[in-house]
């Protein structure tokens, strides 16, 4: 974050003939918005290389460029009334319409030819592209991949539906649809009737896309159709599984996995759905083999992926580049499904895909032929009815049926969705006990206020005003003496199971695996989720601060960066280790007084000394963004009074509470809460146009 004094005297170095005003606007960009050195260089050297340096109009209109990139829009609209909005964001509402008004004049007066160009130049740096809907701005790049990935998503969606299901197809679904195998918690997987559509219009076009939110078995999907597809006859080896996320695709496998365990299918049988142990999820780079001293793929479109099917999970999360990069090395007969949930916080890097493709009020649209060829494949379901012309007419599928959090928690969900601030009344109090004193830096033995909402479960609503620095450091003791310290399952705490796994050889006997599973379910029954890292509001604060509580408990004769029980969170991919960027393990002793941080896998567990772990941070509490794909028993969910408001969007906190299952408590005030329910992520790119 740049500093107000140095901020001030490097904009008047960098541009020293503009007017106050401007350098005022610049300074708003960069403490509002994050606008960082690397942008205002950047626009510096736009500026100065093309001889615009002291047009302060253009200077503006750059500034609203680099802010919507950052803040992941593909381009900008130039309509004076869209860019007031943008302007709005860091500037006074009438210097916003000022500003607003200046630049939409000399872009049409003046056009600025030596930095802004045409559809088709490829020298100018900035690109206006007319649109029926009207004119957009774009980074040239980022027009390039947006034209390339809607020439080829026009392409899949011209190609239409198989001519008729064959034989081997109907016979494949008719057989995986009848037989139910128990899933991880062994309950007999029965698919919904939205879950057949999804499988049934994935086996008869070549491209498909299935939006649902957390826990509408996007996964069983998954599970269900690669079935479908080896005993139709493609092999598993013709299959590849890939998500945006070493993380993500990590527990696709593990999903995968568990699902096949409870097939009948004995060791050694080489039946058609045997050869599925060996497939393994991957992230999109390691797909596409991207070559990192090129920054290139290997895989593109004169080197296609050599697979008949690439089904993509958590598309949410892919970017419009790598989207591009992934259609572009995709070959026109290869089956690609894409599976996300449209109303989840969108991918880090520009682009918002999915919500971009999937109509906002969820409608399906199907034509009367595929329609007939589902009622082949399903005589038994109810199908929609015909729709009228859509560019994505038979491609989309909608879950909306939840199997994993509490009623009350997919109602808040839902609320928050449709942006409806009643909820600031509706949602339950939450009140902490007063019998902790957040001034003794210490956790007491007194009952915690956690151990009777846990038990009712639901979304509830804990209010903490501006400034009330102790309540909040009442609440994190509470929350860790009850989450770390208090008895749990079977007369067990975490801090029991910490000290039975802290002797012999971490996995070297079945007690202590089960010990270490158990000590797993533990730390997967809640964690605090916050929208920033700084602060004593974000996860770097409460992690320090639950470090210094728990750390005498746990592990008293400590003294190095961890301790036994500490989360240990992996932030880089270490692909030799099978380590990835969001995998959270648990620091543990040795019988030799060493640590060593254990990792679970599947029902196998790996550790590693810490010295030979990347790059990793504690994990009592993650941002919002590190939990996407993760499921929790409890959430507390922290919202900033500052630092966070930029971040205050419906998506982020619709992210956050649907990460749990049985209990979400909402801590923050309702005025910011209130902020977050008003604002919506608002990425712009020419596919908003598409559907």
């Amino acid at each position: 974050m740049i500093k107000t004094s140095e901020l001030g005297r490097f904009l008047q170095f960098l541009f020293p003939k503009v007017g106050n005003e401007l350098l005022s606007l610049y300074e708003s960009a960069a403490e509002c918005c994050g606008l960082g050195y690397t942008d205002l260089c950047t626009v510096h050297d736009l500026l100065d290389l093309s001889g615009y340096i002291n047009e302060e109009p253009l200077n503006a209109l750059l500034i609203i460029m680099f802010v919507s990139l950052q803040e992941g829009s593909v381009c900008i609209q130039t309509a004076e009334t869209a860019l007031a909005i943008r302007l709005a964001q860091f500037s006074e509402t009438d210097g916003a319409r000022n500003w607003a008004e200046r630049i939409s004049a000399e872009l049409k007066r003046h056009g600025y030819p030596k930095i802004i160009g045409a559809e088709g130049d490829t020298d100018r740096p900035v690109i206006l592209a007319h649109r029926p809907e009207g004119d957009l701005l774009y980074f040239q790049k980022l027009l390039k991949y947006e034209m390339d990935f809607v020439l080829v998503l026009r392409r899949r969606l011209q190609a239409g539906l198989i001519t008729s299901p064959p034989a081997s197809l109907l016979s494949a679904m008719k057989e995986v649809l009848a037989n139910h195998p128990p899933d991880s918690k062994c309950r007999e997987l029965h698919l919904t009737g939205a879950q057949q559509l999804g499988v049934a219009l994935a086996l008869l076009r070549n491209f498909v896309i299935l939006s649902g939110g957390p826990g509408t078995g996007k996964t069983s999907i998954i599970f269900t159709l690669l079935r479908c597809l080896v005993r139709s006859g493609i092999g598993p080896d013709r299959i590849a599984l890939a998500a945006p996320t070493g993380l993500a695709a990590q527990r696709l496998t593990e999903a995968i996995h568990k699902g096949l365990a409870g097939l009948p299918i004995k060791n050694g049988e080489s039946g058609p759905e045997a050869g599925l142990n060996s497939i393994s999820a991957q992230t999109l780079h390691r797909l596409l083999q991207y070559q990192p001293s090129r920054g290139l793929f290997r895989h593109h479109a004169e080197n296609p992926l050599p697979f008949d099917v690439v089904i993509v999970d958590e598309v949410s999360m892919v970017g419009l580049v790598l989207m591009a990069q992934l259609f572009q090395a995709i070959a026109p007969q290869t089956k690609l499904i894409l599976l996300g949930d449209k109303d989840q916080l969108p991918s880090v890097d520009a682009g918002a895909l999915l919500a971009h493709l999937t109509p906002a009020d969820g409608r399906l649209c199907y034509s009367s032929e595929t329609l007939a060829q589902l009622a082949e494949m399903l005589p038994a379901l109810k199908l929609p009815a015909a729709g009228a012309e859509h560019p994505l007419r038979d491609v989309l599928v909608s879950l909306d049926e939840n199997f994993r959090s509490a009623k009350q928690i997919q109602d808040v969900a839902q609320a928050i969705n449709c942006q409806d601030k009643t909820l600031l009344d509706r949602l339950s109090p939450f009140t902490l006990s007063r019998k902790f004193k957040a001034e003794d830096d210490a956790i007491p033995t007194a009952p915690s206020c956690f151990a009777d909402v846990a038990k009712m479960g639901g979304c509830w609503l804990m209010e903490l005003a501006p400034g009330s620095t102790g309540d909040w450091k009442r609440t994190l003791m509470q929350w860790a003496e009850h989450h770390y310290l208090s008895p749990q399952i079977d007369g067990d705490s975490y801090l029991d199971l910490v000290k039975r796994c802290q002797t012999g050889e971490l996995e070297s006997s079945e007690g202590q695996k089960s010990s270490l599973s158990r000590l797993f379910t533990f730390l997967g029954r809640a964690r605090i989720l916050t929208l920033i890292r700084e602060g004593s509001w974000g996860c770097e604060g409460i992690n320090h601060y639950l470090s210094r509580l728990l750390r005498p408990s746990l592990d008293r004769t400590s003294n190095g960066p961890l301790f036994a029980g500490a989360p240990v969170l992996i932030t880089r991919n270490d692909y030799h280790r099978e380590l990835f960027n969001g995998d959270v393990g648990i620091a543990l002793r040795t019988a030799g007084g060493g640590y060593r941080v254990v990792f679970e896998r599947s029902d196998e567990f790996l550790s590693f000394p810490l010295e030979a772990l990347p790059a990793h941070e504690l994990a009592f509490a993650l941002t919002v963004h590190k939990s996407q794909g993760s499921e929790y028993g409890q959430v507390l969910l922290v919202l900033p009074h500052e630092g966070g408001r930029r971040l205050l969007t419906k998506e982020m906190i619709y992210t956050g509470i649907t990460r749990a299952k049985d209990l979400a408590i909402l801590c923050g005030s309702k005025d910011v809460l209130g902020a977050a329910l008003s604002r919506r992520v608002n990425r712009t790119s020419g596919l908003a146009y598409l559907s």
